[in-house]
């Protein structure tokens, strides 16, 4: 019998997602923006992609776009669940989506492009036996926030004083 996780409530499987699900979405989010692409969980082909704002409308258009893309049983792989994806994560769990989480992912010489790495959140998911759990936000994700918060306002405020004292 496969391990399990419980996240919200629901015990959740872990096992290969080709054998339960037909489509996986692989997600790559962003302060601003998250990218995503459906592949097919048979042969891990890309079927669609999609690049909409971290916003709730954009977690909408996100739903809808699945929906027409990815039309029979599907999971959303994420990578940083704690982070960017932590509003869409609550969204996708509150609409009955199943979402797993994927570590984050490394890239030749510093390279980063969106479009790929949401690809490659899907293929990563595809070729575990067993998922991660997104991670529950807490007390100790509100205090990350609060710190990385609290050092774009020092930065800014650094920013404008040199500013100012260069005029």
């Amino acid at each position: 019998m496969p391990s399990t996780f419980t996240l919200d409530g629901r015990t959740t499987a872990m096992v290969m997602l080709a054998e339960h699900y037909e489509f996986v979405i692989g997600g790559d989010p962003d302060r601003d923006t998250i990218d995503l692409a459906v592949l097919d969980t048979s042969a891990g082909r890309v079927h669609a992609h999609l690049a909409d704002s971290a916003d709730g409308p954009g977690y909408d258009r996100m739903l809808t776009w699945a929906a027409e893309h990815a039309p029979g049983r599907r999971i959303w792989a994420l990578e940083g669940t704690g982070s960017f994806a932590a509003g869409l994560v609550v969204v996708f769990l509150d609409a009955d989506e199943t979402v797993v989480e994927v570590g984050a992912l490394k890239r030749a010489r510093g390279a980063k492009n969106d479009r790929i790495d949401a690809i490659r959140a899907g293929r990563q998911a595809l070729a575990r036996d067993e998922q991660g759990a997104p991670r529950a936000g807490g007390l100790r994700e509100a205090l990350r926030m609060v710190f990385a918060c609290r050092e774009g306002v020092l930065v800014s405020r650094t920013k404008a004083i040199n500013e100012l004292k260069s005029r």
